[in-house]
């Protein structure tokens, strides 16, 4: 019924856990599907020691996390797909979860739990606001009515491998190749221009997070294909709200590297997307100039 695809690069030290966590699934019915990008350690021995036929590896030249799961996608059998990174790892009920969510509610295209964040051994649960649905058959999950407008709030409601994407539904949507950051923000983003989500507030995927000390630059690609979202068909009105947020979050990411050409680049951009934004732009100011 699933395919779980791990993107692998250099990850022997945790891959092994993020595996058991789906060996341990309460519901078995399941592949596993590792694509190894080029790895240098000993992450492909670490997968060779597992003896499950459900686990599936292949290796391909390094080309980054999207390329990766592309692959996966690509020769994957399962009726939904789900994904899983390398240094994460799902509750024991997460895909029991998914299962009774698509049972529930049938016919659509994208299911999702919510997700936990692990940094420094600390547990931290998203705060979810303006989150409604339009259909509910019990507490705590339904068919959510706007998901940018709950995306445009405090925190994200979902993460990419909290979801199960229905395989056809995919089409040749796929994970910009070539994106170093925001990828999978993105591919939320561009499914849900074109589908509802069925979700549960149930937290059954567990983000370990490392902060990085990379600052994304001013024009890269991943903002080019946020903006382009705008062009589809999208019904939901709150999509420039998102968008708008995007660059609000660059912005705000760049503040505390001091990088003013992307601040300002980004501020400029959220503006342009959704005008009338100057509380914003003054807030944003104002913090500059109080770090200097």
């Amino acid at each position: 019924m699933f395919t779980i695809v791990i993107p692998l690069y250099n990850k022997g030290q945790s891959v092994k856990r993020s595996i058991c966590s789906v060996l341990n699934q309460s519901f078995s019915n399941f592949e596993i599907v590792i694509v190894d990008d080029g790895s240098t350690d000993n992450s492909v021995e670490v997968v060779k020691s597992f003896k499950d036929d459900r686990i599936k590896i292949v290796r391909q030249a390094n080309a980054g996390v999207s390329a990766a799961r592309n692959h996966g996608i690509d020769i994957a059998s399962g009726q939904f797909i789900t994904f899983l990174d390398a240094d994460d790892e799902y509750e024991p009920n997460h895909l029991e979860t998914l299962r009774k969510l698509i049972d529930e509610y049938p016919g659509y295209n994208v299911y999702a739990t919510s997700y936990k964040i692990r940094e420094a051994g600390n547990e931290e649960r998203p705060k979810i606001r303006n989150l409604v649905f339009k259909e509910s058959h019990k507490d705590g999950e339904g068919v959510v009515k706007s998901y940018f407008h709950a995306a445009a709030s405090m925190h994200m409601p979902v993460h990419i491998c909290s979801l199960a994407i229905r395989r056809e539904a995919l089409g040749s949507i796929r994970f910009p190749v070539g994106v170093k950051a925001g990828e999978d923000l993105y591919m939320i983003a561009r499914l849900m221009t074109e589908n509802d989500m069925v979700f549960s507030f149930s937290y059954t995927y567990i983000y370990n997070f490392e902060e990085t000390n990379r600052v994304m630059r001013t024009h890269e690609k991943v903002d080019e294909y946020f903006d382009n979202l705008l062009k589809l068909n999208c019904k939901d009105k709150y999509l420039r709200s998102y968008i708008a947020l995007w660059h609000t979050r660059r912005a705000v990411y760049a503040l505390r590297f001091n990088d003013t050409q992307t601040i300002f680049f980004h501020l400029w951009r959220s503006i342009r997307v959704k005008p009338l934004q100057t509380k914003i732009f003054k807030a944003m100011l104002n913090a500059m100039l109080n770090r200097k």
